[in-house]
C-alpha cells in the first residue's frame, strides 16, 4: 500500500517460505511484480499458484485460482499484448470463479471481443458483467464503445451517463460521449464534454474533437485553434490534419487545406482521398 514493492516481494516470499498453501501471497506478490514492470516475473508467480493449487470444492481456493487467471490475463493483455492467451485465461477464470464474483473476466473478455471486432460477443460478456456489478464504470464505458461501434448511439450515450458513476469518470470517458454526441449531431452539448475531457487531462484527442464540433457549428477560427493544439500534444494524427483540411477548405485557404488532407492520407486517413479527389482534383 506504501508503494514499496520490492520490500513487499521479499515478505511475500517469506510468507510463501512458510506456508506455500497461502494462495494470496502468490498473487499479491505478482501485483507487486506488476508495479515494477516485472512483468516475466509477475507472470511466473501467477502460473506457479494455477499449478500448485488444485480446483476443489473449497470456494476459497476456486476463487484464488480464478483471480490469478485473471490478474494473468492482464498482464498478456495489457503489458504483453498476446490477446489469444489472454482470452484463454479469461475464459478459465470464468469457468473456475464463483459465479457471482466473475464481473472481472467478463468484462475482460469483453474488452478483447470488442478489440477484436466481435461486437456481439462482447455486447453479451459486459451486458453479464454489469449485470453482476452494477458499479464498475469501467464496465459502463466499454459496452458504450461496443454500442458506438454497432451504431446504436442511443444506448452509448445512456452508458456513458450513469449519474452514481460521475466521480469515478476518467477524461476518456467525457472524451466517448462527445463523440457520441456529435454522431447524434448534439454538437454544442459535445463541446461540453470536450470542454471537461480537457481539464482533466492534456491530450490530444479531445482537442481535435472539439475542433470538429466547432467547425460544424461554423466557428472556424476556434475550431482551427483547437485543432492546431491537438497536433502540439500528437504531431501525427491524422484526424487533426483531416479536420484542419474541412476547416481551411471551407475558410477559402485551399491549397493548405489540400496540403493537409495530403498530410492526413499520408498518415492513413484513407477518407482524406475524398477529399483530395473531390476538394483538390489530386489523385494518388
Amino acid at each position: 500500500k506504501t508503494g514499496h514493492f520490492q520490500k513487499s516481494i521479499e515478505d511475500f516470499n517469506k510468507a510463501i517460505k512458510i506456508d506455500n498453501e497461502l494462495a494470496s501471497a502468490y498473487i499479491n506478490k505478482s501485483i507487486s511484480q506488476t508495479r515494477l514492470k516485472n512483468y516475466d516475473a509477475a507472470l511466473n508467480s501467477l502460473t506457479n499458484m494455477i499449478n500448485h493449487f488444485k480446483i476443489s470444492e473449497n470456494d476459497i481456493t476456486n476463487r484464488n485460482i480464478a483471480i490469478a487467471y485473471n490478474n494473468r490475463g492482464l498482464i498478456k493483455h495489457r503489458n504483453l499484448e498476446d490477446k489469444q492467451s489472454a482470452l484463454e485465461d479469461f475464459n478459465k477464470s470464468i469457468s473456475v470463479g464463483i459465479k457471482t464474483e466473475i464481473h472481472l473476466p467478463l468484462m475482460n473478455r469483453g474488452r478483447i471481443y470488442l478489440i477484436n471486432q466481435e461486437y456481439k460477443k462482447a455486447l453479451k460478456d459486459l451486458d453479464s458483467s454489469i449485470i453482476l456489478n452494477k458499479n464498475n464504470a469501467l464496465a459502463y464505458y466499454l459496452r458504450s464503445k461496443v454500442h458506438f461501434k454497432m451504431n446504436n448511439f442511443e444506448s452509448a450515450l445512456s452508458d456513458l451517463s450513469i449519474d452514481s458513476l460521475t466521480n469515478t469518470k476518467e477524461w476518456y470517458y467525457y472524451n466517448q460521449r462527445g463523440l457520441t454526441l456529435i454522431k447524434l449531431e448534439r454538437y454544442l452539448e459535445s463541446i461540453s464534454d470536450f470542454d471537461k475531457a480537457i481539464e482533466m487531462s492534456e491530450e490530444a484527442l479531445p482537442y481535435n474533437n472539439r475542433g470538429f464540433s466547432k467547425f460544424k457549428l461554423g466557428k472556424l477560427k476556434e475550431a482551427l485553434r483547437d485543432c492546431e493544439k491537438s497536433l502540439e500534444l500528437h504531431s501525427e494524427n491524422s484526424w487533426a490534419y483531416y479536420n484542419l483540411g474541412l476547416i481551411k477548405y471551407q475558410m477559402k485557404l485551399k491549397e493548405a487545406a489540400c496540403a493537409d488532407f495530403a498530410m492526413a492520407l499520408d498518415l492513413g486517413k484513407i477518407e482524406a482521398q475524398i477529399e483530395l479527389d473531390s476538394k483538390c482534383n489530386t489523385k494518388r
